[in-house]
């Protein structure tokens, strides 16, 4: 798991019409990440995460489930499994989290 502050957005599926809203992403790991956003969504919801992992890289969309829910006064915690990534999806991630970790060694955090 590799601890992050990426500025991503986020979008509810089960909510038709509703539009991608900001999201922070708190941590990520090959199966999955844990997000932080204002609105309030449920255990077993899939949101579909654009987010570009790493400082120059295009942004991927992953779909993942809500796992677990916490609630910080007026912000939701997430923990979100990746659910129907492609092995290429999969195996991008996994670069990613290489990547951070190699940049966090080294000193240099995003």
């Amino acid at each position: 798991r590799q601890e992050t502050a990426i500025a991503a957005t986020v979008m509810p599926m089960h909510q038709h019409g509703v539009e991608a809203m900001p999201c922070r992403v708190v941590n990520v790991s090959a199966g999955g990440v844990c997000l932080q956003f204002g609105a309030e969504c449920r255990m077993g919801e899939k949101l579909l995460l654009n987010a570009s992992l790493l400082e120059g890289w295009s942004p991927m969309q992953l779909m993942c489930v809500v796992r677990r829910v916490v609630r910080r006064k007026t912000i939701f915690e997430y923990g979100c499994e990746f659910i129907d990534l492609s092995p290429a999806v999969e195996e991008a991630v996994s670069k990613a989290i290489l990547e951070m970790q190699l940049q966090r060694m080294h000193g240099i955090d995003r």
